[in-house]
């Protein structure tokens, strides 16, 4: 069994793609234009400052005004800085949705307007935000769109970063072939600038790419190149994660000896400069001593590792160095310590909550017992590593759905956006076109009105011509008499001038033969020079065809030499493909396998929710009230139930041993078992319906009380409440119930024993009767809101913080109530799976 830490260098590239970085550049100036721009201007500096100061709403407000604002000014540069603002804003109030739209309109802005540098900031932000949501098909469409925007921007380090995080996405998608080849360029690039920190990124990515690939040889090149620059900056921190990478790529190619020395160096590293490694280093070595059957020292060394601080305080730590232990000590064949240290393993997976490794001490114990002989025993824990891994790849399998569904909704969404922003594009230029025609045709009115002014004016103007017109032909008749005189004396100057110019022509003539002679002299040179380059053309020609001809005669060498080789590599792909179509058999059978449980598991779904009662029907019991059901899996084994009895209420929530398939078959017996017993009752009393619930159960599961029995069986709170005396019944298997009177909790607390088989089951369930006011609030519920993990601890979300909550919100209409109660949980739980299933019944009696 092999176990080894892969200490990563990913953490330096997630630098890059952290929180969004806004350039103070894309909030710039922008020009002004007329009143209503400057107006506009004004009010985005307002919204600006508003955002910096951290009112945020008030900025938003602000920022939507200018909006028409500047459609009125016809300012698109300001048009685009305020989709910008309004972006950082819903960054900001966390609306991705928003803060995606407001992204792309402005990018599509900028685009429109030629600002390539900008446009590329926006279309990388674009990028980093489908990045962090796993995208990484969309992050790389914004990434080379960006990169795109940049190719007419001088070169420089954002380029850089933009192809870094492209070969990011590429690998990040499997695309290990274009992920190399960007990084090796990259690679290149960073030398030429002396970026060492960005070359050991790099590097590291190019050694992982080459470990995928299975090429070690390579990755063995990289890792040395890491640690030489490493050296070089005595950065002894650094060669501790480049010696135990080493190390691991040696393991990938059964190279023990070689990975215990390089574990060695780096663990003689991690004593001084990272001791948090050390445990991860000491187990590695151990585990390269057990694949060499070097058993003494390999128990040694976890030995020492399981006696580290951080591996006592961290129990997940110490169930994964026991199953290594135990399975060391089941190889050396001492089934004995093997046996006591994988049950230990057991507890401490079990306590650490961690499932997958859970069903792998299942496995490792079922083995070791297999070789001690017991065979009943290891048949038993090989069903629960059976029942648990499945368990485990149906959650896997439906998380993986659940990404795919993501990515389609992803993509749906930025082409809605896109087709959205069109859409307004095209409503915005329609609106030009009216606004332009409405000008043109106000124009048009204004010119008619001209018009007939000037009709009536040159009415009154003819008028005055024809007097003037009389007056003109007398006297021209007087003048004709003087321009007779002119012209006679005029004929006489342009003789003279006709002369002048004849001669003026002569001369040029004259001076335009000399230049044709001086054009013929310098075509002759010009012809005389073009057939000596002609020649000297011609003589490089035939030397450059002779070169060749030797290079040809080369190349049908080496191509024989390659067709020779394809021919090998022929033959190998014809063997991968025999197996690959074997392997793609095998896949089909597990994959109809796994559809056919999930199909009958959504069956079982639909027949589960068809025998509860509706949420609408128990809150129809009440004034006021709501159900918050979450079934952890497809089917759940918490249930809600609920009757009426003449005038009381009989409502319970039960909480059944297991989750899914297990728990919903309990569940459905619960159902049952209550439905005829509440039925029968003659006078209803809350702790003989559990009493006579645990004798059915324990009757329906053959239960004698032997300690090798599964505890299967239930936790549940059951109320009786009677209007008409203002009275609540309740009798509780470890679930208790809250009541809020006035501001203050009032616990009922439950019996401490199940719905089951018990140590004693003689002992009666305590039936609890309380008053109850008009205004008192009531809360059932089971344990799983309050053993969620989440928060920034990690940490359980406790009965003590449920009280909390809800003395906080008990005033709230009941399902105003139920949606903080469910926004909590999911805020609380974060990234976190959600470990069980969840239940919470409120009322207003």
């Amino acid at each position: 069994m092999r176990c080894f830490r892969h200490i990563a260098f990913f953490t330096l590239l997630m630098g890059i793609l952290s929180e969004p970085g806004w350039s103070s550049a894309m909030f710039s100036g922008f020009p002004q234009q007329e009143s209503d721009s400057l107006k506009a201007v004004l009010a985005y500096r307002q919204a600006f400052q508003l955002m910096d100061s951290g009112q945020i709403d008030k900025a938003r407000n602000e920022a939507e005004k200018i909006l028409f604002i500047g459609e009125d000014a016809h300012n698109p540069e300001l048009l685009a800085a305020t989709y910008t603002l309004l972006a950082r804003i819903a960054e900001a109030q966390k609306n991705s949705t928003d803060y995606l739209y407001y992204l792309l309109r402005a990018l599509s802005a900028y685009e429109k307007l030629g600002m390539n540098e900008k446009a590329a900031e926006l279309s990388e932000l674009a990028g980093d935000y489908y990045y962090r949501k796993n995208v990484f098909s969309k992050a790389l469409e914004y990434y080379q769109r960006a990169l795109a925007l940049r190719s007419s921007l001088p070169p420089g380090r954002p380029a850089f970063i933009l192809r870094e995080k492209t070969g990011s996405c590429y690998l990040r998608s499997n695309q290990t072939t274009e992920a190399k080849n960007v990084m090796l360029s990259l690679l290149n690039d960073y030398r030429n600038t002396a970026d060492s920190i960005s070359v050991l990124r790099v590097l590291a990515q190019l050694s992982s790419l080459a470990v995928s690939e299975k090429n070690f040889v390579e990755a063995g090149s990289y890792d040395r190149q890491m640690l030489t620059l490493c050296s070089a900056q005595r950065d002894s921190s650094a060669m501790v994660v480049v010696l135990n990478n080493m190390a691991y790529n040696c393991v990938l190619n059964q190279k023990y000896n070689e990975a215990a020395d390089l574990f060695r160096q780096s663990l003689q590293l991690a004593s001084t400069y990272r001791k948090q490694d050390v445990p991860a280093i000491v187990t590695n070595l151990a585990v390269c001593y057990q694949n060499v059957r070097n058993y003494a020292t390999a128990i040694a060394l976890l030995n020492q590792a399981m006696e580290t601080p951080a591996v006592k305080k961290n129990t997940g730590a110490k169930a994964l160095l026991e199953n290594v232990l135990a399975t060391t000590y089941f190889y050396k064949n001492d089934l004995y310590n093997a046996g006591e240290i994988s049950r230990l393993s057991i507890e401490d997976a079990r306590e650490a909550n961690d499932m997958d490794l859970l069903q792998k001490c299942y496995y490792t114990y079922s083995q070791i017992l297999k070789a001690g002989n017991d065979y009943i025993a290891a048949l038993d824990y090989y069903e629960k590593h059976l029942a648990l891994k499945d368990s485990l790849d149906l959650h896997a399998e439906v998380k993986r759905q659940k990404e795919e569904q993501f990515l389609m909704e992803a993509d749906r969404t930025d082409k809605d956006i896109w087709l959205r922003i069109s859409n307004e594009d095209r409503q915005d230029l329609e609106l030009r076109q009216m606004h332009l025609e409405a000008e043109k045709r106000q124009k048009e009115l204004e010119l008619l009105k001209k018009e007939r002014e000037l009709e009536t004016s040159e009415k009154q103007r003819i008028l005055q011509a024809m007097v003037l017109n009389q007056q003109r032909h007398e006297a021209e008749l007087r003048e004709r008499e003087m321009k007779a005189l002119q012209q006679e004396k005029a004929i006489q100057e342009l003789r003279l001038q006709q002369q002048e110019a004849d001669k003026k022509r002569q001369e040029q003539e004259i001076r335009i033969l000399q230049v044709e002679k001086e054009k013929q002299a310098l075509a002759k040179k010009r012809a005389i020079g073009m057939t000596v380059l002609s020649a000297i053309i011609a003589i490089s020609i035939l030397a450059g065809l002779i070169v060749m001809r030797r290079k040809n005669l080369t190349l049908a060498w080496q191509k024989k030499q390659i067709e020779e080789k394809n021919e090998e590599l022929e033959q190998m792909n014809q063997e991968i493909l025999a197996q690959t179509d074997q392997i793609v058999k095998q896949k089909q059978i597990i994959e109809e396998k796994n559809k056919a449980i999930t199909d009958s598991i959504v069956y079982a779904r639909h027949i589960q929710t068809a025998v509860l009662p509706s949420e609408e029907e128990i809150i129809r019991f009440f004034s006021e009230g709501f159900v918050l059901f979450l079934p952890r899996d497809i089917v759940s084994g918490d249930f809600f139930w609920g009757i009426r009895r003449g005038h009381s209420v009989v409502i319970a929530a039960a909480d059944c041993t297991g989750h899914g398939v297990p728990g919903a078959f309990m569940s459905m017996m619960g159902l049952t078992f209550l439905y005829n017993i509440v039925g029968a009752m003659p006078e209803l009393n809350a702790a003989e319906i559990l009493n006579q619930l645990r004798s059915n159960v324990i009757r329906a599961l053959h239960h004698k009380g032997k300690t090798e029995e599964t505890r299967d069986g239930m936790d549940i709170s059951l109320c009786i409440i009677n209007p008409l005396n203002n009275t609540l019944q309740y009798a509780g298997a470890n679930n208790p119930v809250y009541i809020v009177r006035n501001g203050n909790l009032t616990i009922l607390k439950p019996d401490k024993m199940p719905i089951g088989m018990h140590f004693d089951n003689t002992i009666p369930f305590t039936n609890q009767t309380v008053e109850i006011g008009e205004n008192d609030r009531v809360y059932m519920f089971s344990d799983g809101y309050a053993d969620q993990f989440g928060g920034p601890n990690n940490k359980k979300f406790k009965y003590s913080s449920l009280q909390k909550l809800l003395l906080q919100i008990h005033a709230l209409p009941m399902q105003e109530q139920s949606k903080i109660l469910l926004d909590n949980f999911n805020s609380w739980k974060g990234d976190n799976a959600q470990i069980d299933d969840i239940l919470i019944i409120g009322f207003r009696a």
